[in-house]
């Protein structure tokens, strides 16, 4: 693995934590950060950035590691505006790690919403809408708004069937089942988190 390209490695690190291989993640990962030491090209490091905040997200890593890693990458400072499409989908991923933070009780509703406002800033891709939706809604969960809630989440749930985006589709259904799970509706959350696994089953998940 040590002569493998650092893109192939800052892919590996980050896909197989999406499928719960994390101890091989990790390997990957750990040659992505020795790149990201040795190098003053921002794009390089950020390449290790992306994924290794993608990594922290999908193993539930959420503490002073990903902190870390969203410091790290705005003090590149690139600009939201031109940033490359892969720069830009670290906005996607710091958005959604502040937001499983402010669920599991840190205080991290400033930080939250600085990320929405920096997802919604660097929307000029058409794979973006559906979690600016989806974070809207959860936003609006955090606000006890709980219409506004249900209805983003309903856009979001037609926007990832018509995109045909899975990621989108079980964060819908987990949030659903968060959701009902606090009013106390705990069948009907059931419900929604296997909706939810089937969805991850069918695409290999």
């Amino acid at each position: 693995t040590a002569h493998i390209p650092i893109i192939t490695a800052c892919t590996l690190g980050a896909t197989l934590a999406g499928v719960g291989r994390f101890g091989e993640s990790r390997k990957y990962l750990d040659l992505c950060r020795i790149s990201y030491q040795n190098t003053t090209i921002a794009s390089r490091k950020s390449a290790y950035l992306v994924a290794g905040l993608h990594a922290a997200l999908e193993n539930g890593e959420l503490g002073q590691e990903a902190d870390l890693l969203i410091e790290q990458f705005h003090q590149l400072g690139f600009n939201i505006w031109n940033a490359p499409f892969h720069i830009r989908y670290f906005y996607i991923l710091e958005a959604h790690v502040r937001l499983r933070q402010c669920l599991t009780g840190s205080d991290k509703r400033r930080e939250f919403k600085r990320a929405l406002r920096n997802l919604r800033l660097a929307v000029n891709q058409p794979a973006f809408a559906g979690h600016v939706l989806l974070l809207d809604a959860a936003q609006a969960w955090l606000n006890k708004d709980l219409k506004t809630c249900q209805r983003k989440l309903a856009k979001a749930e037609d926007w990832a069937r018509q995109a045909s985006n899975p990621w989108i589709r079980i964060e819908v259904h987990r949030y659903r089942a968060w959701i009902l799970q606090h009013q106390g509706r705990d069948e009907s959350a059931s419900l929604e988190v296997q909706i939810a696994l089937r969805i991850a089953s069918s695409n290999g998940w």
